[in-house]
């Protein structure tokens, strides 16, 4: 699984996490809701293909992108 620890969030804060393969194609999304502090968020990785894929992170209007490796 992919796991992403975000901290300083405040409690009830939206979290958008999606999983975009090289073809822009949405895999997976999920939603979470926030609690005060330290948060660990997961996205499950079974099933994909050996390459790179894109993960993006929402929270209101901020948005974050980076690309892991599935081996």
């Amino acid at each position: 699984c992919f796991c992403l620890f975000i901290s300083n969030l405040a409690a009830n804060s939206k979290i958008k996490i999606q999983l975009i393969d090289l073809t822009g194609r949405i895999l997976n999304s999920r939603e979470f809701t926030a609690v005060n502090g330290e948060n660990l968020f997961s996205l499950p990785l079974t099933g994909l293909s050996k390459g790179i894929y894109t993960i993006i992170v929402e929270n209101g209007d901020v948005k974050r992108q980076s690309r892991i490796s599935v081996d």
